[in-house]
């Protein structure tokens, strides 16, 4: 059904379709694609999925869940913040919403 739907855009084609999430990281080097869709369960994305993430930086991770109801978009993203004048109130001010940003993702 997702093929189907994008067979039917004009800027945008399915270069592969993985039968296992070891097809898939052998067709990421072969095609090096900007979105890889994958099915996911319980809102986990497969190991093999973040390792295609870090082979390749600038792929997005499109995960669908099986019944088709929910996706996730997953993208690896180097985030810097400039804090000036920092007083050592503000580190641990940043620490902590760091640390909160993360428990969140």
């Amino acid at each position: 059904m997702v093929e189907q739907a994008i067979d039917l855009q004009h800027d945008m084609e399915v270069v592969a379709h993985c039968a296992s999430l070891d097809d898939m990281l052998e067709s990421a080097e072969q095609y090096d694609p900007d979105i890889v869709v994958v099915e996911i369960e319980d809102t986990v994305l497969p190991r093999a999925c973040l390792d295609v993430m870090l082979e390749h930086p600038g792929v997005s991770i499109l995960g669908l869940e099986a019944r088709g109801t929910r996706a996730w978009l997953c993208e690896l993203r180097l985030e810097q913040v400039q804090i000036d004048e920092v007083a050592p109130s503000d580190v641990v001010d940043s620490i902590r919403n760091a640390a909160r940003r993360h428990t969140t993702a």
